[in-house]
């Protein structure tokens, strides 16, 4: 019943928050290409439908979701004059991306062994360099694509907390169906380290047990967690 609701929670967060980005992949390029005077339906064209669209101060808003590479999906206000319908600005939603990044943190709430001696949190996940542990946390991010001849590919998130705690989520989607649609997953618990900035072994322990995972650093914002490549997207938000 706990991971029914669980899962069911997480459904509605992935709803809440966008998860289906307009425009495809690095969708968020596009935006270089938008004019002023531009008709709604030109827009629509190069971006797709908004999420929504509402009257604000007498002009149209529509909201899209847009990805960007090595951040993911980041909301956009485009305003158009709501008697013409044509374009007449574009800009980050930064209150919207914000209330994003503070519901992604406030996932470590319900996702067991997310919460320091929560349900299945298993206490320490082992040695551990405290001072590294200072310096490593962050929000890490990574895209793969999903390989010759499909469309689509895996997004995943991972958050270290200075505290010891952790949450990941990953999404898969393929042949252009949008994301989410072939998988979704997320969890988390404790996690240490051992070893410097440059490479060592972090251990992840969540009510499943104990996994110990090699990282190495490859570049000033990059690392590989095992065999997958992450980008550094920001301090975590762990509240």
């Amino acid at each position: 019943m706990k991971r029914a609701a669980i899962f069911l929670a997480l459904c509605c967060c992935v709803a809440f928050l966008g998860a289906c980005a307009r425009g495809g992949l690095d969708s968020a390029k596009k935006t270089s290409q938008l004019r002023p005077q531009m008709t709604y339906d030109q827009v629509v064209a190069l971006l797709g439908e908004p999420e929504s669209t509402e009257l604000r101060n007498g002009k149209l808003v529509a909201l899209y979701w847009l990805h960007e590479m090595w951040k993911g999906n980041i909301p956009y206000d485009l305003t158009f004059d709501a008697r013409s319908k044509r374009l007449i600005s574009w800009k980050k939603n930064e209150e919207k991306l914000a209330e994003e990044q503070a519901y992604w943190a406030s996932l470590a709430s319900i996702i067991p062994g997310g919460n320091e001696g929560g349900a299945g949190g298993g206490g320490a996940a082992g040695p551990n360099d405290a001072g590294l542990m200072q310096q490593f946390a962050g929000y890490y991010y990574s895209f793969s694509s999903s390989g010759l001849g499909y469309t689509g590919g895996t997004e995943r998130k991972l958050m270290l907390c200075p505290d010891g705690r952790y949450f990941d989520s990953a999404e898969s989607g393929y042949s252009g169906s949008g994301w989410g649609s072939a998988s979704q997953g997320s969890g988390g618990g404790r996690w240490s380290i051992q070893g410097d900035m440059n490479g060592g072994t972090i251990t992840f322990t969540n009510k499943n047990g104990s996994e110990q995972v090699k990282f190495s650093r490859c570049g000033s914002d990059c690392v590989y967690f095992g065999s997958i490549k992450f980008a550094y997207a920001g301090p975590p938000q762990c509240n």
